[in-house]
Protein backbone atom coordinates (compact mmCIF):
# COMPACT_ATOMS: atom_id res chain seq x y z
CA UNK A 1 0.00 0.00 0.00
CA UNK A 2 3.07 2.54 0.81
CA UNK A 3 4.18 2.35 -2.81
CA UNK A 4 0.14 2.68 -4.55
CA UNK A 5 -0.17 6.01 -1.94
CA UNK A 6 3.17 7.24 -2.90
CA UNK A 7 2.94 6.63 -6.68
CA UNK A 8 2.92 10.23 -7.67
CA UNK A 9 5.32 11.29 -5.43
CA UNK A 10 7.75 8.51 -7.11
CA UNK A 11 6.92 9.45 -10.60
CA UNK A 12 8.47 12.80 -9.61
CA UNK A 13 11.39 12.24 -6.81
CA UNK A 14 14.33 10.79 -9.82
CA UNK A 15 13.82 12.69 -12.31
CA UNK A 16 17.64 13.71 -11.80
CA UNK A 17 18.83 10.48 -11.96
CA UNK A 18 20.25 9.32 -14.93
CA UNK A 19 19.31 5.48 -14.71
CA UNK A 20 16.75 4.18 -11.99
CA UNK A 21 16.45 0.42 -11.69
CA UNK A 22 13.64 -1.13 -9.87
CA UNK A 23 13.03 -4.13 -8.28
CA UNK A 24 9.85 -6.22 -7.58
CA UNK A 25 7.80 -4.86 -4.96
CA UNK A 26 7.04 -7.24 -2.08
CA UNK A 27 4.26 -7.11 0.92
CA UNK A 28 5.21 -5.87 3.78
CA UNK A 29 3.23 -7.80 6.28
CA UNK A 30 -0.18 -7.53 3.87
CA UNK A 31 -1.50 -9.09 0.92
CA UNK A 32 0.38 -8.09 -2.15
CA UNK A 33 -1.58 -6.08 -4.84
CA UNK A 34 -1.75 -7.34 -7.90
CA UNK A 35 -2.20 -3.85 -9.74
CA UNK A 36 0.90 -2.71 -7.59
CA UNK A 37 3.75 -4.03 -9.34
CA UNK A 38 7.57 -2.66 -10.40
CA UNK A 39 7.09 -3.25 -13.69
CA UNK A 40 4.00 -0.89 -13.47
CA UNK A 41 6.10 1.84 -11.44
CA UNK A 42 8.65 1.90 -14.07
CA UNK A 43 6.06 2.40 -17.11
CA UNK A 44 4.59 5.31 -14.94
CA UNK A 45 7.92 7.05 -14.44
CA UNK A 46 8.78 6.67 -17.58
CA UNK A 47 5.70 8.09 -18.91
CA UNK A 48 6.47 10.97 -16.49
CA UNK A 49 9.41 11.81 -18.26
CA UNK A 50 12.34 9.61 -16.81
CA UNK A 51 14.93 9.09 -19.39
CA UNK A 52 15.68 6.06 -17.97
CA UNK A 53 13.67 4.28 -15.66
CA UNK A 54 13.37 0.10 -16.02
CA UNK A 55 11.82 -2.53 -14.21
CA UNK A 56 15.23 -4.57 -13.10
CA UNK A 57 13.26 -7.88 -12.26
CA UNK A 58 14.43 -9.40 -8.62
CA UNK A 59 17.24 -8.34 -6.48
CA UNK A 60 19.78 -10.60 -7.68
CA UNK A 61 18.90 -9.54 -11.59
CA UNK A 62 18.62 -5.77 -10.53
CA UNK A 63 22.41 -6.36 -8.70
CA UNK A 64 23.81 -8.42 -11.91
CA UNK A 65 22.60 -5.22 -14.41
CA UNK A 66 24.02 -3.01 -11.57
CA UNK A 67 27.39 -4.87 -12.13
CA UNK A 68 27.15 -4.80 -15.56
CA UNK A 69 26.36 -1.25 -16.29
CA UNK A 70 27.72 0.58 -13.59
CA UNK A 71 31.28 2.34 -14.33
CA UNK A 72 33.90 4.12 -12.40
CA UNK A 73 32.87 7.59 -11.29
CA UNK A 74 28.89 6.68 -11.11
CA UNK A 75 27.30 7.45 -7.80
CA UNK A 76 24.91 4.62 -7.28
CA UNK A 77 22.12 5.01 -4.71
CA UNK A 78 20.15 2.15 -3.19
CA UNK A 79 17.08 3.11 -1.94
CA UNK A 80 14.47 0.60 -0.39
CA UNK A 81 13.06 -1.62 2.46
CA UNK A 82 14.57 -5.28 2.67
CA UNK A 83 17.88 -6.13 1.87
CA UNK A 84 17.89 -3.54 -1.52
CA UNK A 85 21.24 -2.51 -0.01
CA UNK A 86 23.10 -5.92 -0.91
CA UNK A 87 23.23 -4.45 -4.52
CA UNK A 88 25.43 -1.86 -3.37
CA UNK A 89 27.27 -3.67 -1.27
CA UNK A 90 27.99 -6.21 -4.09
CA UNK A 91 29.39 -3.26 -6.92
CA UNK A 92 31.30 -2.04 -3.88
CA UNK A 93 32.97 -5.55 -3.32
CA UNK A 94 33.10 -5.93 -7.39
CA UNK A 95 35.20 -2.78 -7.09
CA UNK A 96 37.56 -3.07 -3.80
CA UNK A 97 39.17 -6.46 -5.23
Amino acid sequence: TRTQHLCDDFCRAFHQADVLLLTDIYPAGEAPLPEVTAEGLAHAIAARGHRQAAYAGDLQAATEQLLSEARDGDVVLTLGAGSVWTAGEALLRRHSA
